[in-house]
């Protein structure tokens, strides 16, 4: 897992590291989706949009 320390104190990414991470993105088009690298960039999303959901549930619910 990656450090939070590519985040400022108010939570935003770092404008470089978002650019990288854009980038690499708009790449896994041209990877075939069985390649482990597409599959870990799958992994970490699905990840991402559990936890974006489970945060709107828990806010729901205060």
């Amino acid at each position: 897992m990656p450090s939070n320390s590519s985040t400022d104190s108010s939570g935003a990414i770092d404008p470089t590291e978002l650019q990288v991470t854009l980038r690499v993105l708009a790449a896994m088009d041209a990877i075939d989706e069985v390649h482990r690298d597409s599959i870990a960039v799958r992994q970490a999303t699905a990840r991402m949009f559990k936890s974006v959901k489970r945060n709107r549930r828990l806010e729901k619910r205060a």
